[in-house]
């Protein structure tokens, strides 16, 4: 084993047991975060397997066919990151004028 293999390896354990340990999250958010460090764990063991993608898929190398996912997955997560801030910033109009409207003074008589 190359010695970058044992460093992404280690990379990638290091960030799924962080995941793990300290972001809470659904069920479903830990399948996929389980399944996608383990499909990278075998392409680093095993790289020939992103070539022979590559290879399928017609494109010219197997770290191709990973930066292309990998953009892929990346503008996915940045949808649903956006999509779940615009239902918070919703919620949070809704709480703030809800307390508004409770704690409002009738104006000063004169």
């Amino acid at each position: 084993m190359k010695l970058i293999q044992v460093v992404l390896f280690a990379l990638v354990l290091g960030g799924l047991i962080a995941y793990f340990r300290w972001l809470r999250s659904h069920l479903l958010d830990r399948v996929v975060v389980m399944a996608l460090a383990l499909l990278a764990l075998l392409l680093i063991v095993v790289p020939d397997w992103s070539a022979d993608l590559a290879r399928v898929l017609g494109v010219g190398r197997g770290v191709d066919v990973v930066i292309y996912l990998s953009l892929v997955g990346i503008g996915w997560v940045w949808l649903v990151q956006f999509s779940r801030t615009r239902e918070l910033e919703a919620r949070l109009t809704e709480l703030v004028r809800h307390i508004a409207l409770a704690e409002a003074q009738p104006p000063p008589q004169q």
